[in-house]
């Protein structure tokens, strides 16, 4: 919920000229709203549905993956066990999204 409020503002600011966010990172699991869901609300919003959704999740499962895909996620990322795993994914997920970013 607290995304999608974000995201909403920064919606309102200046109409179409506000700042958007180059990349969503997207857990599946979180409080109140679930990351499917969010999802949803967002690729159902014209003004949010061009901003990339990578879904990060812990989830090895094939049906979420492809639920994402379904409900529009840009990309599906299973987070990694240790910290250099991390960073290394994160790397990568910068390199393919943002592609000038260093």
């Amino acid at each position: 919920m607290e995304l999608l409020d974000c995201l909403e503002k920064l919606k309102a600011i200046d109409g179409n000229d506000s700042p958007m966010p180059v990349l969503v990172l997207l857990d599946l699991n979180m409080p109140r709203m679930d990351g499917h869901q969010t999802l949803r609300e967002i690729k159902a919003d014209a003004r949010l549905r061009s901003n990339p959704v990578v879904v990060w999740t812990t989830s090895h499962a094939k049906s979420d993956e492809t639920e994402c895909y379904e409900d529009g996620a840009d990309g599906f990322a299973t987070k990694p066990n240790s910290f250099r795993e991390v960073q290394a994914l994160l790397r990568k997920l910068l390199r393919t999204w943002i592609p000038n970013c260093d």
